[in-house]
């Protein structure tokens, strides 16, 4: 995380132009990250399509992908028939949680020499 960090402080103080663009900012990211460490994963015409790829990106000409996540969302929260198994998984781990929570003073939650 502090490497993101620094990263995402140089990228501003250096590219004033970031400073007003979410999107050119994580572009700029990806293609940094690209054309450094996975830069040997990928062959010279595959960096040139991402590049095309993040400028697309930068420029807004995509569909932004937190719309997505939401209209996403949206349509979940009223069509239950669109839901994954992770919401599945994600809503009986919030139920459990949320009942650790709630008991976790009840001395029977808390018995140290319970076989269980």
């Amino acid at each position: 995380m502090k490497q993101h960090l620094e990263l995402v402080e140089n990228l501003l103080e250096n590219n004033p132009e970031l400073r007003d663009s979410d999107l050119r900012l994580v572009a700029n990211i990806w293609w940094l990250t690209l054309n450094t460490t996975l830069k040997h994963k990928f062959q010279g015409f595959e960096l040139d399509a991402f590049k095309i790829l993040l400028d697309l990106y930068a420029s807004g000409d995509l569909p932004n992908e937190q719309s997505i996540r939401r209209l996403r969302r949206k349509l979940q929260e009223e069509k239950p028939e669109l839901r994954g198994k992770v919401y599945e998984l994600r809503h009986k781990k919030e139920a459990d949680y949320r009942y650790d929570v709630l008991n976790w003073n009840d001395p029977r939650q808390h018995n140290l020499f319970d076989d269980k």
